[in-house]
Formats: structure tokens, sequence, C-alpha cells
């Protein structure tokens, strides 16, 4: 009996020590810690028998509880708990294993409420606990525990101390393995830093190197404004100061960069930068750099037009005025300016509009188009090139300008001599006058088609064309004149919108009975005759002269 009692604990001791070496093995395995302990006391449950086991590590004064197996709740591994109390408190003291055969009861020990809560929430009464040791380092506890009264026997506590120390062994090195990850992405992290601050200092070098080829190398501002986006990687626009919308400037937003473009005291415009991705630090550096230039060149362009203005200006004052007779000056002028007064010359005229620039930018892009030039020139922009097909430059000047253009462009036909320029001038001028109030559509004409209202600016003419409107409309015109009405405007808006009630009413902005009263009335003043065919083209007529006479009178 007691030879066979002898074998049975030999065959123990014998599966307790394959146990420790399976397990001794499977943590020589390098993994992070969590994973390492979750298995750790998955195995020291199975190899002790008991019901919970649980890992505490040691961080400064704190144990924290990563790992537990076998608990019914999350208490253990959720709270941290003093390093100085509990059964964990002895250990630290002495460094060796301690156990309880009931953990409450227990006057050795230096209870407190977290540590109690932690052992009562599992229904724990025995408690075996080995510390970990690494050197002198004290890593943490190895717990195994029972929710009812159990001894372990000493062959117990030394098979969970073999298993803390290969536990202690198995820790370090998985937090050595931790730390070379730390130091390795922290390596990875400073070339990837490295790597961006060296294409930041790229970036910023060849920005520069593009600055200095185009502000050295007399570059536009549309060539910089491409060279910003392409360095951004944005859209970017450059707006005139006239293009800005009035009123206070948009919410700020990350994707959208507002920066004035000035000079001392001048504004010349705005950058407006869009990047969907948003900009960085360094992109609004960039920005900041290229800004400089960028004022800087569109200073340059200023001072650039407004010479080229200036010597338009003086060469169409030596060309036009009759108080000026300097061929020779008059011809060198010219061909500074890329025309050649030995060939015909064509003139063309657009009224100024009422606001903005519109007139100006669309009257130098027809002029530059045509190989000619455009000033502004009596109230307007005068337009003189060397395309000797009328019929051309106004087709061309149409495509330009497109459908619904607010420039109205009087083009006249090639002539040659002083003389002759100057009369083909005046022509386009009165054609362009006549073209900016008559109608909307065509944006272009030649002003021969014109020519037939230009009794409008001969003061014999003008006479007897008052006379015959006074004929006409003279009821409507004495009606208007005494009580301060516009019956003559409202029949000519009723022509013009065909003869249409309800259209007049809606042009003329009001209520269609006040359109009738107005209606009842000149039926009064006229006579029931005046719908007849002969009378509505004799009256549309007047009005339609009378309109344009007193636009081009400015009355």
């Amino acid at each position: 009996m007691r030879i066979r009692s002898r074998l049975l604990e030999e065959q123990r001791s014998k599966d307790e020590l394959r146990s420790v070496n399976t397990l001794a093995a499977g943590l020589t395995a390098i993994r992070p810690t969590p994973d390492l302990l979750r298995e750790l006391v998955q195995q020291v449950r199975s190899l002790l028998a008991v019901d919970v086991a649980y890992f505490c590590l040691l961080e400064g004064d704190t144990l924290y509880t990563p790992a537990a197996a076998g608990a019914i709740g999350d208490e253990l591994t959720s709270r941290p708990a003093p390093a100085g109390h509990g059964i964990a408190g002895r250990i630290f003291e002495n460094r060796h294993p301690f156990s309880t055969l009931d953990y409450l009861a227990d006057t050795r020990i230096s209870h407190t409420s977290v540590s109690d809560r932690q052992i009562l929430s599992e229904n724990i009464v025995s408690v075996l606990g080995v510390p970990l040791i690494f050197g002198n380092d004290l890593l943490g506890v190895l717990f195994a525990a029972h929710r009812s009264s159990r001894h372990f026997q000493k062959a117990e506590i030394e098979l969970l101390t073999s298993v803390a120390t290969h536990a202690s062994i198995a820790v370090h090195n998985a937090r050595l393995y931790e730390a070379g990850e730390r130091t390795a992405k922290e390596l990875a992290s400073a070339h990837s830093q490295a790597l961006e601050a060296a294409e930041r200092d790229r970036r910023i070098a060849e920005f520069h190197a593009c600055l200095a080829s185009i502000a050295l190398g007399g570059g536009t501002v549309s060539e910089l404004a491409e060279a910003l986006a392409a360095a951004l990687d944005a859209h970017v626009v450059i707006q005139d100061p006239g293009e800005r919308s009035p009123g206070p400037d948009p919410a700020p937003n990350p994707k959208i960069l507002l920066r004035d473009l000035a000079a001392g005291a001048e504004t010349m415009g705005r950058l407006i930068a869009r990047k969907d991705a948003g900009f960085s630090s360094q992109d609004v550096r960039l920005l900041e750099e290229g800004l400089t230039v960028l004022s800087l060149l569109l200073l340059s362009d200023a001072a650039v037009a407004r010479a080229e203005s200036a010597a338009k200006t003086d060469f169409v004052h030596a060309l036009l005025s009759p108080d000026v007779n300097d061929p020779q000056s008059t011809e060198r002028m010219a061909r500074r300016l890329g025309l050649d007064l030995t060939r015909p010359i064509s003139a063309g005229f657009a009224m100024k509009p009422e606001s903005g620039r519109a007139g100006q930018d669309d009257a130098a892009r027809v002029a530059a188009a045509l190989g000619g030039i455009s000033v502004e020139y009596l109230g307007g922009w005068l337009l003189l090139f060397t395309e000797s097909n009328t019929e051309k430059a106004i087709a061309r000047a149409k495509a330009l300008l497109g459908p619904g253009s607010p420039t109205k462009l009087a083009l006249a036909p090639p002539v040659t001599g002083r003389t002759e320029l100057v009369r083909s001038v005046h022509n386009a001028r009165r054609a362009a006058r006549i073209l900016a109030v008559s109608r909307t559509e065509p944006a272009v004409e030649d002003c021969r088609r014109l020519m037939i209202y230009s009794f409008l600016f001969d003061s014999a003419a003008k006479s007897e064309f008052h006379h015959y409107v006074s004929t006409v409309l003279g009821p409507l015109l004495e009606r208007d004149s005494d009580h301060g009405s516009d019956l003559a405007g409202t029949l000519l808006t009723f022509f013009q919108s065909g003869q249409s009630n309800a259209a007049t009413a809606e042009k003329l902005h009001i209520h269609p009975n006040t359109l009738y009263r107005r209606m009842d009335r000149i039926d009064t003043l006229l006579g029931p005759g005046w719908r007849s065919a002969d009378r509505l083209i004799e009256l549309a007529i007047a009005l339609h002269v009378r309109n344009l006479d007193r636009a081009v009178s400015g009355s």
C-alpha cells in the first residue's frame, strides 16, 4: 500500500513537471503581454485545479489585473488596487509565497475596501499568491484561489512558484518585445517625419526656384497662379478688384483660403485658393511666400498697363485731334502699338456700361483678336485694327462676346487716310450710342446698318423730326407734360410687348387694371382709329425714334 502511494505520488510529480515544462515551452514564444497572461492563468487554473487564477502586474504603487481565468464578473480586472494591501502587500514585504484558508477572516492581511470587494465579488475563500521576480525587480503576483476552504500543499506552492519563475521571464521578455516595438515605431515615425521634412524642404526649394524664374524671367500673373496651384495641389483663382462681391467675407472654411493682393495702400485683387483636403501649415507658408511675388507682378503689370494706356491715349489724340499735325510722330507711335497706318484701318466703338469693367475687358479682347488696340475715348472704348474684312471682324467679335453680352460694339469698314479715319471713328461712336439704347441683340453690328438713324445727330434734320413726332404723338405728349404721366412710354412698351396687355403690365410692373385705365385714356386721346394698321405703324415709328433721340440726347 505504501509502495502504491509512493508510485502514485511520483507519477503525479512527473505529470506536474511535464505540465510545467509544457507551460514553460509555451511561455518562451515572444508575444504581447496581454496574450501571454491570458494563456498563463488558464494553464494555472487547470494545473492546480482551482476555481480562479489571476495575475496582477505592478506599475508604480498600483496593481492591475490584466488577466483572470474562471472569474464570474469583471471586478477583478476592472479596478486597480493599492500595491501595499491585501495578500499582494504581504508578498511584496518579504517576496515569498503566501496563502490563507479564509482571506476575509485573516488578520495577517491589510484589508482595503477595493481588495476585499474584489475577493467578495468572486466568492473567494482560500488564496495562494507567489511573487514574480526577475533579477531584483518585482513584476507582480500570480494568484490561485478557491471558492471554498482549501489548504494549499507544499507541492502546490512549489509548483505555482515554478510556474511564476518561468512566467516572470516570459513577462520580462514580453515587455522587452513591447519596448522594442515601441522603439521601432518611434524610429519609423522619426524616419517618416524626416522624409516629410525633406519633402517639405524640396517643395519649398522648388517653389522658390519657380518664383525666382517667373519673377526674373518676365513671367505673367497667370503663370505664377498656375505654379502656386501646382505647389499647393489646389485650385487657385485671381480676382480683379472689381470682381469682388460686396459685403463681408464668407465664414472661415478650412478648405478655402482668401488673401487680398496689395502693394502699400493699393489693393490690386484677391486670391482664392480651394483644396478639398484642407490646407496644412506648410501650404499656408508657401501661399504667403507666393503672395509677395504675386503682388509685385500685379504692381508691375498695373504700371505697364498704365504706361500702355497713356501711350494709346497719346496716339489717339495725335491721330484724331485737329490741333496735332505731326504725321511722322503719329506713325512712330502707331508702329510701337503694332499698327501700320499705311494700310486701311478699321474703327470700332463700345459705350461704357453703367457699372463694372466688362466693357473695357471685352473691348480689349476683341481688339487683341483683331490685331489692334483699344483705348478709352469720349465716354467709351475705341478700337482701331487692320482687319480689312468687316464681316469677318464682326463674326469674330460676336464669337468672343457671346449671346446676351452687355457690351454693344459698332464696327466701321476700313478706311485710308487721317480725314477718313476721323469720320469713321465719329460714325462708329454714333452707331454705338444708338446700338446701346435701341436693342439687346446683336452685341456687334456694322455701323452702316444703323446709319438710318443718323438724323438724330443732325440739328437741321432734328427740327423736322420733332415736328413729325409732335404731329403723331401730340395729344399723348401734352397729357404727359401737363400731368406728369407717361402714356407715351406705356404705348411704346405695348408695342415692344407684341401688343399684349398681360406682357405690357408685367414689363411695367403694374396691375392689369391700371394698364386698362391707361389704355382707355390713350384711346380717348388718339381717337378710335389709332389701332388701324397704318396708324399703328406711324405711332410705332414715332415712339421708337423718339425713344432713341431721348437716349442719345441723355434726356
